[in-house]
């Protein structure tokens, strides 16, 4: 039921979520269990060789069943070796060991702001690097 959503128990959902049934939280009944693949890998991979002249910076966030049910998926620590792009689960799966409230929201399928804000972050510090890299005096079209 792609369009459907459906409520899930959260293991330690109440140290994670402020909502009153904080162990349970809402999820897209369409979220797929399965990774996404080496062929989204590899098509990352191919675009990125089409764009000689520029970095791209792949921002690929997982849903809320990959971060709070299904975490051990293996395609973000894929895409981060092959197309240096920010692991966003790895950081989402930081955030809940640490025991932050409402990455994404219980009674919510999207990001808060909390979430948000981690992904700027993640992605200030991808462009940081990527300067510092470039040689001194390089110019690069972005």
């Amino acid at each position: 039921m792609k369009d459907s959503t459906t409520v899930a128990r959260v293991p330690g959902g109440c140290e994670l979520l402020s909502h009153r049934a904080c162990d349970d939280a809402l999820f897209y009944g369409g979220d797929s269990h399965e990774d996404l693949g080496a062929s989204m890998v590899n098509g990352m991979a191919v675009i990125n060789t089409r764009l000689p002249a520029y970095t791209p910076i792949w921002v690929i966030v997982p849903d809320k069943s990959t971060a709070y049910l299904h975490p051990d998926k293996q395609f973000w620590a894929q895409a981060a070796a092959r197309s240096d792009t920010p692991n966003i689960l790895v950081n989402f799966r930081q955030a809940l060991r640490d025991k932050v409230i409402d990455l994404y929201p219980a009674t919510n399928t999207h990001v808060s702001t909390t979430g948000y804000l981690r992904i700027g972050e993640l992605l200030l510090s991808q462009i940081r690097s990527i300067e510092q890299a470039r040689p001194t005096g390089e110019t690069q079209s972005r």
